[in-house]
């Protein structure tokens, strides 16, 4: 069974570029092996992330998360089973969203957020909206 979660956390202390990169590629490196999709987005002293993968994988991944001390305030937006996955590939980047997929993929993770009436569709458009129109 495959499952979603998709967070925003506030950074606890400023990372430097060398350190984002190096838990951008991290995290690419480990959810390509765990074929583990979304994206990994670094804004305005956030993390926003969406993963997507096999359920036991997802929680096993959060439940890093959660203790990782680079984040603090984690504000779960989506947590659900899915029955597909909504993006090809798993990305990563800082402030804009350039990648093609990932924006129809947003667009998608969206449409599933207001359609099915989410508490956290307001914040979760607010972000999106932010990741859209920052410049890079």
């Amino acid at each position: 069974m495959l499952k979603t979660i998709c967070y925003r956390s506030l950074i606890t202390n400023e990372p430097s570029i060398l350190e984002i990169e190096t838990l951008f590629n991290a995290c690419k490196k480990n959810n390509d092996n765990y074929n583990i999709k979304g994206l990994l987005y670094k804004y305005e002293g956030y993390y926003f992330q969406i993963i997507e993968g096999e359920t036991e994988t997802i929680d096993a991944i959060f439940s890093c998360i959660k203790t990782d001390k680079r984040h603090k305030n984690i504000d779960v937006l989506v947590d659900i089973p899915i029955t597909e996955y909504t993006f090809d590939n798993f990305t990563t980047g800082y402030n804009k969203v350039n990648d093609l997929n990932t924006l129809f993929g947003l667009q998608e993770y969206h449409d599933l957020i207001v359609t099915n009436n989410f508490a956290s569709k307001d914040i979760f458009s607010e972000i999106i909206s932010n990741l859209f129109s920052l410049e890079a």
